[in-house]
């Protein structure tokens, strides 16, 4: 006779949440595989302009979702230039850092090689710090300018504050509650 919409119902459930944990393992493994947010939103169905997590969510019509590996991980991004000063130890700081606030998040250190990767990752200097495809600059939202430049942070310093990357680590801690 007729099905039983509750059965529907959960099997529907079920199956979204499965979808939902492989994109929040695949996103990030895409990324380490040294894949571009426009790669990725194109693979994904909305336009190939766009550069973040979050827009590519947004088009998507959900919240972004926590990029994650395991349950409540992040990605932490160093995006950076082939002979960039500030680069050497920086992927070793962060694992230090972020262990000793009690994160055990995984850096994963890329290369940019190309005006035209800099512009797909909006990228904003070397070298670049981000948590879950989001720069740790509290100000980046409002940059533009993408490109094949050494990057100067507060007090000119080659590397984000430390506090910048906790801030951001934080975040996003507090958006999975």
């Amino acid at each position: 006779m007729g099905r039983d919409p509750h059965a529907d119902l959960a099997v529907i459930c079920r199956t979204m949440v499965a979808a939902d944990k492989a994109l929040c393992e695949s996103v990030p493994a895409a990324r380490t595989a040294g894949r571009t947010w426009s790669q990725i939103a194109a693979s994904l169905g909305p336009p190939a302009t766009l550069t973040t997590w979050q827009e590519i969510s947004a088009a998507l019509g959900e919240p972004p979702a926590p990029l994650a590996i395991g349950p409540g991980r992040a990605v932490i991004e160093v995006l950076y230039l082939p002979g960039c000063p500030h680069i050497d130890g920086l992927g070793d700081h962060l694992e230090q850092l972020v262990s000793r606030h009690g994160f055990h998040e995984p850096v994963v250190v890329r290369r940019i090689d190309s005006d035209a990767q800099a512009r797909a990752e909006h990228f904003l200097g070397s070298p670049t710090v981000r948590v879950n495809g989001r720069d740790v600059d509290p100000g980046s939202g409002e940059r533009h300018a993408c490109g094949l430049v050494w990057r100067i942070y507060p007090g000119g310093e080659g590397t984000p504050p430390d506090d910048w990357i906790l801030a951001a680590l934080n975040g996003m801690k507090a958006r999975r509650r």
